[in-house]
């Protein structure tokens, strides 16, 4: 922005907004680092595949985030399976014209379906039991458009785990009581709510 020579002061004035940097390249990452899981292996199916991308930083602006752009016709798929899940979170962003949508599917089961054109924003699923569960996110273009056209991307991908099968989060027993011994139905505070409750 430079100053009009011919205006006074409060004249002329400009306004910016809302910058957003991308860099294609995963920068060596791998899904599990993308997604910030570590102890989970992530499968990815269809053409172009699901990738880590280093440019394009979740919503707290650190790391990496999985990125797929399919063409027009095209379904990929990124898939993981865990032990004791009871809940998961994680951060989405699209940018999609209709006939663009990434579905999340729980054991086959579809549980949520995204699109539009959206900044990153938290997705909480809660699962139907503890045990083994394969979460899917299934993205389907059929907007007419080629590859690189439209975009979703997932980050900070998280689990709580109920292995215990009492209806509580792992790590809200072991804050709270330091082990796994409680149940759902339990008072230990005799506050008149339980543990569920609370």
């Amino acid at each position: 922005y430079s100053k009009s020579y011919y205006d006074s002061s409060g004249l002329d004035r400009g306004w910016l907004d809302y910058v957003e940097f991308y860099s294609p390249g995963s920068g060596g990452a791998t899904l599990a680092d993308a997604l910030d899981t570590p102890g989970l292996t992530w499968t990815t199916s269809g053409s172009p595949a699901w990738t880590p991308q280093a440019g394009v930083y979740g919503p707290y602006g650190n790391g990496n985030s999985a990125e797929a752009s399919p063409g027009s016709g095209q379904e990929i798929s990124l898939s993981t399976t865990a032990q004791g899940m009871s809940s998961i979170f994680f951060d989405s962003k699209l940018r999609s014209k209709t006939g663009f949508s990434l579905a999340v599917f729980v054991d086959g089961s579809l549980s949520r379906t995204l699109g539009g054109i959206t900044d990153w924003r938290l997705e909480q699923i809660d699962l139907p039991s503890t045990g083994n569960h394969t979460v899917e996110f299934r993205l389907t273009d059929n907007t007419g458009q080629a590859a690189g056209e439209n975009f979703a991307w997932i980050d900070n991908f998280r689990i709580h785990f109920d292995n215990d099968a009492v209806g509580l989060w792992d790590n809200w027993e072991n804050y709270y009581f330091g082990n796994l011994d409680q149940d759902g139905l339990g008072d230990p505070d005799a506050d008149g709510s339980s543990n569920l409750q609370e």
